[in-house]
């Protein structure tokens, strides 16, 4: 479950079933850990695999609705027993039937991750969920956990040796497994330039679930009408933009703004931050050149070497369009801790 999906939960009333896959095996739709949300009304969010799964999986929801009760169900996709348009994945799935009583774990997980924290989930399969809630400062990967010895005073006390604050814990009388399903908060992008490359980073961001600021001094740049509803637009110089930025381990920042000495500017001013990604488009002449200059000044060279330029990867881009998507393609990357090609392009 990802921030939408919490985000969504949590602006219900009343109760709905959350369904995750809690046990795979071979060649399947979906991985441990892939939800969806089935409200009273009948509209759905997110997906556990499509198709004759997620269709068993529904019918069970809608089974259970009225009695409010949750369940477990198992199902084989070999094929040996398949005709016609049947699913022959070759591998076999568990989907929690989880009923949830109401969004208010919900709201408290949203905060947390509003603040920039991480949250941990935990539940027993088949239960009324969700049982804890953990937050912290940790910006691992998403991650499901099965622990078959686990309850939930113990899956509180190490959430908070490793850092955590449980936000709120209840009982559970399962025996079986629990899980733990942790949720990144959001990834922010700051886009330092409003120009073509900055309006098409913002809106191809925007569909990638990060949360995107623009800044720019120029009043026509820091128009929010050129930007998808959503975007933070700031018309200020970009120091003060910087400033202004709540940084943090899921932070991306791209440099595109209109001169050279903006970008020495932008570069300077990041340095020392704390963020996931940062880069600045250009040349590799150019590149070397701000370097430099910074390593002159004193700047710590290992501060340097985490800045990317060129940015992005090579895929030939050309038009505002193109490059973006390299520029989105070498974060989503970094976000998946993937060793993408290093740009070739001027930008």
């Amino acid at each position: 479950m990802g921030y939408e999906m919490i985000r969504i939960a949590a602006a219900r009333n009343g109760g709905f079933f959350v369904l995750t896959v809690v046990g795979a095996r071979g060649s399947v739709p979906r991985k441990v850990g892939a939800m969806m949300l089935l409200f009273p009304d009948g509209t759905t969010a997110g997906t556990v695999g499509g198709g004759g799964v997620e269709a068993a999986a529904l019918a069970k929801a809608r089974d259970c609705m009225a009695g409010r009760r949750s369940a477990v169900v198992r199902l084989d996709m070999d094929g040996a027993e398949t005709l016609g348009t049947a699913q022959i994945c070759g591998g076999s799935v568990a989907i929690s039937v989880d009923w949830v009583p109401g969004p208010e774990q919900f709201r408290a997980a949203l905060g947390v991750l509003d603040a920039g924290r991480r949250v941990a989930l935990s539940w027993s399969p088949g239960e009324t969920m969700p049982v804890a809630f953990a937050a912290g400062t940790d910006g691992a990967a998403r991650t499901i956990i099965s622990d078959a010895a686990a309850d939930t005073a113990g899956d509180a006390r190490a959430a908070g040796e490793a850092g955590a604050e449980v936000l709120s814990t209840g009982t559970s009388s399962a025996s079986g497994d629990r899980f733990w399903l942790a949720v990144d908060p959001p990834d922010r992008l700051l886009v330092l330039g409003g120009g073509h490359v900055g309006q098409a980073l913002a809106a191809f961001a925007c569909k990638l679930d990060f949360r995107v600021t623009v800044g720019d001094p120029r009043p026509e740049y820091a128009d929010p009408s050129r930007f998808p509803a959503g975007t933070e637009v700031m018309r200020a110089d970009f120091r003060s933009v910087i400033d202004a930025f709540a940084f943090g381990p899921a932070s991306c920042v791209v440099v595109v703004s209109p001169g050279h000495l903006d970008d020495l500017e932008c570069v300077r001013a990041l340095l020392g931050r704390e963020y996931r990604y940062a880069g600045f488009i250009g040349s590799r002449r150019k590149a070397r050149m701000i370097l430099d200059r910074l390593r002159e000044e004193g700047f710590d060279p290992a501060e340097l070497d985490r800045i990317r330029s060129p940015v992005g990867v090579d895929i030939g881009a050309e038009t505002p369009e193109e490059i973006a998507v390299s520029i989105l393609a070498e974060i989503i990357a970094v976000r998946r801790n993937a060793q993408p090609l290093r740009s070739k392009h001027g930008g």
